[in-house]
């Protein structure tokens, strides 16, 4: 009678089946996860799950650097994260669904309809990791990644085809040591 009584405590003590559940609603979760953003958004799933995260942290550090301010912490604030996440994904749902609907001969339209994709991806991504940097900042913990990433921006911008300047592109008549007699038109 006694091992009866221990076993049937040791059972309500045992969390097997919660962890397999845990644990299997976790993977399907991520399964799902991953089908539905590279069927819809065509963004990878680990790439989804990783801006889910971002979201999510944004969130958090928002809501602790606003209670830490004392700021009033309010729903319609906190719904402006869920309009927020559902205008990210109607932006990458049409860009994506934009490339299916291209015709195959108008290679320069489908060209810049993926690069507007992949902008839209870099640009939430970033706009994420520059609003948690900044929560983070209010929160007395400095990273630095907003500065890394306002370097990187310019230096992106700098990649960018600028005009040339005629003064400082011209080739002089005289350039000793060689023959440009075909090139100056001799």
């Amino acid at each position: 009678m006694r091992e009866n009584y221990i076993n049937s405590v040791a059972k309500v003590f045992d969390f097997t089946e919660a962890k397999v559940l845990i644990i299997s609603s976790a993977a399907s979760f991520i399964t799902i996860l991953s089908t539905f953003s590279e069927n819809y958004f065509g963004i990878s799933g680990k790439f989804a799950l990783a801006l889910a995260i971002l979201i999510l942290a944004d969130f958090i550090t928002g809501v602790l650097s606003a209670w830490k301010q004392g700021k009033s912490i309010s729903s319609g604030k906190g719904l402006r994260t869920v309009y927020k996440t559902g205008a990210y994904m109607l932006f990458l749902f049409i860009a994506f669904t934009l490339q299916d609907e291209v015709p195959e001969d108008a290679e320069m339209l489908s060209t810049i309809i993926k690069y507007f994709h992949i902008y839209l991806i870099a640009h939430i991504s970033f706009w994420e990791l520059f609003s948690v940097d900044e929560n983070l900042k209010k929160l007395g913990i400095n990273l630095g990644l907003t500065d890394y990433l306002k370097a990187i921006l310019d230096k992106l911008r700098n990649v960018s085809v600028k005009p040339e300047d005629d003064n400082n592109n011209k080739e002089s008549d005289t350039d000793e040591g060689s023959d440009n007699s075909e090139v100056q038109g001799y």
